[in-house]
């Protein structure tokens, strides 16, 4: 089986909606953390390899409710561990902002220019 192109940025959603529907029916504790780190571990790595993606989970609409339901409301604190461990993945593998020429002179980090 041949796979065609894959749409990971509506994976992505669809992986995020799909863990805000499990907390909503409140499902037991191993499944719904067996959903939600499989459905995070997904989410990261297709973020990894695709810009798309990241932009799509930046973008999200229900991004804040999401953090909201799973860094602050869930009673489960593994529930609550995985996902503010996976929302610190996808920030670790952010890539860095570009910097304009006026930003890199003013940064003292950045290295002056080679003569």
């Amino acid at each position: 089986l041949v796979v065609g192109r894959v749409d990971l940025p509506g994976l992505c959603e669809r992986a995020l909606k799909t863990t805000l529907d499990v907390a909503k029916c409140r499902a037991g504790g191993a499944t719904s953390l067996s959903c939600l780190a499989h459905a995070l571990q997904f989410v990261c790595h297709a973020t990894a390899s695709s810009a798309a993606a990241r932009h799509r989970v930046r973008v999200w609409p229900k991004l804040r409710r999401w953090l909201e339901c799973f860094a602050l409301r869930v009673p489960d604190a593994a529930l609550r561990h995985a996902a503010c461990s996976a929302v610190l993945d996808l920030c670790a593998r952010e890539p860095p902002p570009e910097k304009s020429d006026s930003e890199s002179l003013s940064d003292p980090t950045t290295p002056p220019p080679a003569l």
